[in-house]
């Protein structure tokens, strides 16, 4: 029971992790070509 209720909890961690990874990739990009 304890697993299936963190498993979501740990995938959601990690997408979030990836999309602040590109987010702050994508914003160190932009601050270089401006």
């Amino acid at each position: 029971m304890r697993n299936r209720t963190l498993l979501p909890i740990a995938e959601l961690s990690q997408l979030f992790h990836a999309f602040l990874l590109n987010f702050s990739m994508m914003h160190c990009l932009a601050s270089i070509y401006c």
